[in-house]
């Protein structure tokens, strides 16, 4: 099995056409719609949106994270596999040292990339020196005083402007309470009644 990664280039024209099937499957529905064919209309909108959802759950690797590494690891989890089959002690350490070996690789990989990445920006930063003192966008803002937090619930809880709080129902006693509980355990609902038989 060989694999093939695509490049941006053929990554950024897949995105280009399905925008337009995109397009086209709009058009249709909104001309079912005015055809008066609700049900297929619904159909293509639906399709539409399953379609946007399942483009939403493509993960991708780390950068870092080249063939040599995917080989590496595809190695090393068929050694796995293969040493809890045969539960055998020189596939065992095979796998420990094909472990080994993926993890370093791994590392270096890892490594090599952050190396790579702060050498670019160092380079950019001696290129465009003034970028140091671009200012930083503000992150969220840790402490809200309580009366923002008042205006906010009464601006969205208190539709009707009032002034004043709801009235407050008269409590009950304890005996009316209980009367009232054993008034309804009494009575039996609909339909428990049980059948007699004959």
């Amino acid at each position: 099995m060989v694999l093939q990664f695509k490049t941006h280039e053929e990554t950024y024209t897949d995105v280009n056409e399905a925008g337009k099937n995109n397009k086209e499957s709009i058009e249709e529905a909104r001309e079912r719609i005015k055809e008066g064919q609700l049900d297929r209309a619904l159909d293509i909108t639906n399709n539409l949106i399953k379609s946007a959802c399942q483009s939403a759950q493509i993960t991708r690797a780390q950068p870092w994270f080249d063939r040599t590494c995917y080989e590496e690891r595809k190695e090393t989890l068929r050694a796995l596999v293969k040493a809890k089959t045969s539960k055998n002690p020189e596939d065992l350490t095979r796998y420990a040292e094909k472990r080994k070996q993926y993890k370093d690789t791994i590392k270096v990989k890892k490594d090599n990339y952050v190396e790579k990445k702060a050498q670019q920006m160092i380079e950019e930063a001696e290129k465009y020196p003034f970028w140091a003192l671009k200012r930083k966008p503000r992150g969220v803002v840790k402490e809200i005083p309580i009366q923002n937090w008042q205006n906010h619930f009464v601006q969205i809880l208190n539709k009707g402007n009032r002034a004043e709080a709801y009235e407050a129902s008269t409590p009950k006693t304890r005996k009316q309470g209980t009367g009232e509980w054993k008034s309804r355990r009494t009575k039996s609902p609909k339909g428990s009644e049980k059948p007699k038989i004959e």
